[in-house]
């Protein structure tokens, strides 16, 4: 039977994940238009001498609400700047956010910023993100004809340059406030414009309609004009409608939208000094948001041969593409809503050493997250694979070595690469996963994260997990560093995998948004 420590760690892996996709959805979708913190602010892409600052534009404040209780604020500011004798608007902006994981307090900053020509065009854009107490993920790219060219940085890791094309028409963050501020709305016009979605690498189309005046406690008592948003959907990601709400001055005064996993999330525009005032206790905790729970129990789960699932979407569909077959899964019916899935625990190579397969390049690879090429992760995978030469073998003792050489983590850690992890032995199942892929990188076993679900006896319920796979004799098998069983049992429902190869840091995850909170499970039979 698993452990509890295993089960918390499992709950972990992906709480941490839906929160970052919230976040950076809220942020893009309208509801939070975010840029730099003070300690990014310095960070500007032109030197000190290069760059004359100008009028202020405009500076404000709004709090953050979720479910009613204060839990954080974002701060708006757009001034003019001329950099080498051209003008440009500097638009910042910062968000912080405070939620429960599990009953601990987890604190979330975002930041992003750009420069912008007068007429609203990109010029470049910074977005930092921090994902764990040591590690930042920072973004600076510049629009270099049809391309935006940027450099993304992991942490302490050197930067590595990401090429992305450019659409011209997306708006800056200052053009896009001006966008609701400054023009004239009357209910019943529609108005939509295009953005960047900087951590999908993707460009979004926003639709904008005045529906009527309200007065009442929402607005102070003063009449106010509703105005609703709602975006294409992008990357298979449904973003929810963001009301906003503009005052007798055409200030947006308030905004509200109800994101799935957070809840009923609110911006008001307030003072510096009520924003920065202390949060309230957080009425909600992401953990518990992103679970599963089954009708019924299944006994003694991890020791299960067999486990037939049944899998339904209480709204959308099934993304395609999700829940592959492979040797321990398979497919037993697949519908727009419902999916049958079998799975098999216990699957491992047949024979010691059988077979000579080319081993796939992509999964041999260093990169900002499975980062094999540390000089740290490759001591340690070393030192946990001695003198071992079959490829399972060493999978099986980085396995164990992981498993039994990390500390537990707190629900208050972020996503880690594996230099950091290396580094700390501190961490979750995400944690884990990482620094064992990068350690069998490191010694020539190709292998791959996976994103999926595993069942946890006490909760009754699946809950977002991560594991890898390492590439034996021509197939790949499952190993999870989390419990350290050499095999994975029939609990782990397998729902996407990736080399984490030329991709931003997080993108990979988003696979948890297409399903939570929609997803119903039921166990259909086991053996």
């Amino acid at each position: 039977m698993m452990t509890m420590r295993c089960h918390w760690h499992k709950r972990l892996g992906h709480g941490k994940a839906c929160i970052f996709w919230a976040i950076l959805c809220a942020a893009w979708s309208g509801l939070l238009v975010t840029s730099v913190d003070e300690g990014a602010r310095a960070q500007t892409p032109a030197e000190p001498t290069e760059v004359q600052l100008g009028k202020v534009l405009q500076e404000s404040w709004d709090a953050l609400y979720l479910e009613g209780v204060k839990s954080g604020y974002v701060h708006h500011r757009f001034q003019e700047v001329s950099i080498r004798g051209k003008a440009f608007i500097w638009a910042t902006s910062s968000l912080e956010l405070t939620v429960k994981r599990f009953g601990q307090l987890l604190t979330m900053s975002l930041s992003v910023a750009n420069y912008e020509t007068p007429t609203g065009q990109v010029a470049s854009i910074t977005i930092a993100m921090q994902v764990g107490r040591d590690q930042r993920i920072v973004r600076r790219g510049t629009v270099l004809g049809q391309e935006l060219v940027m450099q993304v940085q992991f942490g302490q890791q050197p930067p590595r340059e990401v090429r992305i094309p450019w659409t011209p028409e997306a708006l800056g963050l200052y053009t896009e406030e001006r966008f609701f501020t400054a023009q004239d709305w009357s209910p019943g016009q529609e108005r939509s414009y295009i953005k960047f979605v900087p951590e999908l690498d993707r460009f979004v189309r926003s639709y904008v309609k005045a529906e009527e005046y309200e007065v009442g406690p929402h607005t102070r008592g003063g009449k106010w004009l509703r105005l609703r948003q709602r975006f294409d959907k992008v990357a298979n990601l449904e973003v929810p409608d963001v009301v906003l709400w503009l005052d007798e001055q055409k200030q947006l005064a308030r905004q509200e939208t109800v994101w799935p996993g957070l809840g009923k999330m609110t911006l008001v525009r307030t003072t510096k000094e009520h924003a920065l005032a202390p949060a309230g206790a957080p009425s909600v905790d992401i953990g518990f948001q992103h679970i599963v729970r089954l009708p019924e129990r299944i006994p003694n789960a991890v020791h299960c041969q067999k486990i037939v699932y049944r899998l339904q979407m209480r709204s959308g569909e099934f993304p395609e593409g999700l829940f592959p077959q492979d040797e321990r899964q398979r497919l037993l019916r697949r519908e727009a809503k419902l999916i049958e899935l079998e799975v098999l625990g216990s699957v491992v190579p047949p024979v010691k050493g059988t077979g000579t397969y080319e081993p796939p390049a992509e999964y041999l690879r260093s990169n900002q997250v499975v980062n094999s090429e540390d000089k740290l992760v490759q001591e340690l995978a070393r030192r946990a694979v001695g003198a071992e030469t079959d490829p399972w073998q060493k999978a099986l003792r980085i396995e164990r070595w992981v498993h039994a050489n990390m500390k537990r983590g707190t629900f208050t850690e972020a996503f880690a690469s594996a230099d950091e992890v290396a580094r700390t032995r501190v961490g979750d199942c995400t944690e884990h996963a990482v620094l064992a892929a990068a350690m069998c990188r490191a010694v020539g076993v190709p292998s791959r994260l996976v994103m999926g679900l595993a069942y946890v006896e006490q909760l009754q319920a699946l809950v977002p997990h991560m594991w890898l796979e390492a590439w034996i004799a021509g197939r790949w098998y499952g190993l999870d560093p989390t419990l350290g069983r050499g095999s994975l049992p029939a609990t782990h429902i397998k729902i996407s995998h990736h080399s984490w190869n030329d991709v931003t840091p997080l993108r990979p995850l988003a696979v948890f948004r297409t399903l939570f909170p929609h997803l119903a499970a039921e166990a259909l039979r086991w053996e």
